[in-house]
């Protein structure tokens, strides 16, 4: 570097004797001589510093025309080695893109030209296997050709399925098999197809089976994430059970414990099943309340209370055995549900769904936010339209059946109200389990929520409350 005016020792021969406060910059331009030899990078900070500390000394520079002239000078320097380095700067930036982008298109060209023999490789494809279990949000493409005499599947991160579909077909000499998206849940492969075909998940094991990676179970979707198929492996070809460290699957819930009067139920219900179609064939006199007392106890049992269920079986059993006579009331005293705390319930379901709700914005925000700049952005935020459906099948305006029942002046009105909420209660705890969207929601990498977990703690503390 040959510019005086960036060089300490000429600062300090111009500064010494005058009254200037040269420390501070002669300071900054010790640190930039030695920041100088490092590179641009450290080069570029240290001219700020001399840049600062040259500001401060021009404020005090008014009416003194040698530090003016010489601080202007200094300016133009720091400009000119700024420029200098930022050209380095960018040239060095420059060429490393050239070889990522260089390094990643062989890469590329390296898969995109693969033989159908590299691509059927065992090896290579649990390599594949390998790498998603590795990574529970990797995603590779897949394409599965099924031949008369053998069958072939193969993954790929990079390139198509259509096109890796293709250079199976033409090497087995068979169009009979299907592509798309495949990742792992778990020791669960999750096939998502873009071409439709039967009976996928069952013929997908055995090239699987042949590159030594083993799987419990295949489900295939379709494009919008319907479960189309599912397949359960052989207990001999289960994986074994991976510690709780390296296992990928989302913990499981414990299973609601099962009601001890649905056995009876069932069994109940069975066998008042053909005297009872008798006696409506017949033309029973009290073929009406008959009809009322079943339809009664259905609807009990499908809201999980199989001992009112029962009850209203025997009442109804009571009624067949004693010809005309007067039928007992449908439901007994001892069903009549107790109050709840209506308004609290109501309250807590609807700050739990506020907050559901809110969860999902921040997601769908997030989503859009990473590929804001891709070419399938409006396919994208189609397919994430999904989340308001999970909020609508959550919703069954239970929070204004609650308050409803709260406010209810007639008692038969209160336990009409009390059930519907019950069953809509029990109907939403059934689906947290199903719900297609919902159970992937808590492993998505873009913001930590839990959907499920929210609505599940909710709902089972509601039927408590709401029994």
């Amino acid at each position: 570097m040959a510019d005086k005016y960036l060089s300490e020792k000429e600062w300090k021969n111009t500064s010494k004797g005058t009254a200037w406060k040269a420390e501070p910059l002669a300071k900054a331009l010790a640190a930039f001589e030695k920041a100088d030899k490092s590179g641009p990078e450290d080069g570029l900070k240290a001219l700020d510093e001399v840049q600062k500390q040259a500001d401060l000394l021009g404020k005090s520079a008014k009416g003194d025309k040698v530090l003016t002239t010489w601080l202007g000078n200094l300016d133009k320097s720091i400009s000119s080695q700024r420029k200098d380095y930022e050209k380095v700067v960018a040239e060095a930036a420059k060429a490393a893109k050239n070889a990522k982008d260089a390094a990643k298109g062989e890469s590329e060209d390296d898969e995109e030209n693969a033989a159908a023999a590299v691509l059927l490789d065992p090896k290579r494809l649990l390599s594949q296997f390998q790498m998603l279990k590795r990574d529970p949000q990797r995603r590779a493409q897949f394409a599965f050709v099924a031949a008369k005499t053998e069958s072939g599947f193969t993954l790929s991160p990079k390139v198509a399925g259509r096109k890796l579909f293709a250079k199976l077909s033409e090497a087995l000499e068979s169009k009979v098999g299907t592509f798309g998206v495949a990742w792992l849940d778990g020791t669960t492969l999750v096939l998502q197809i873009d071409k439709a075909m039967g009976g996928v998940v069952k013929k997908v094991r055995a090239p699987i089976k042949a590159c030594g990676f083993r799987i419990a179970k295949v489900v295939l979707w379709d494009a919008e994430g319907k479960v189309l198929e599912e397949d359960v492996a052989d207990e001999k070809d289960l994986p074994p059970p991976e510690g709780s460290s390296s296992d990928n699957a989302p913990p499981q819930e414990s299973p609601r414990s099962e009601d001890p009067q649905k056995t009876p139920y069932e069994q109940r219900l069975k066998a008042l099943a053909t005297p009872l179609q008798q006696a409506l064939d017949g033309g029973h006199p009290a073929a009406a309340k008959l009809r009322e007392l079943l339809n009664f106890a259905k609807g009990k049992a499908d809201g999980g209370q199989f001992g009112a269920g029962l009850q209203a079986l025997e009442v109804l059993a009571k009624l067949l055995g004693q010809g005309g006579g007067e039928a007992p009331a449908p439901t007994p005293a001892t069903d009549v549900p107790k109050k709840a705390d209506y308004a609290r319930c109501a309250q807590v379901w609807t700050v739990t769904r506020t907050r559901v709700s809110d969860d999902l914005k921040k997601l769908r925000e997030a989503i859009l936010s990473e590929f804001a700049a891709s070419p399938l952005i409006n396919e994208i935020n189609a397919r994430i339209g999904r989340l308001d459906e999970v909020a609508q099948r959550f919703d069954d305006q239970l929070e204004a059946v609650l308050s409803q029942a709260g406010a209810a002046a007639d008692e038969a009105e209160r336990i009409r109200l009390h059930r519907q909420a019950a069953q809509s209660i029990q109907r939403m705890l059934s689906q947290l389990d199903t719900d297609p969207v919902l159970s992937r929601l808590k492993d998505n990498p873009f913001v930590p929520i839990d959907p499920r977990a929210a609505l599940g703690a909710t709902l089972q503390v509601l039927s408590k409350q709401v029994a």
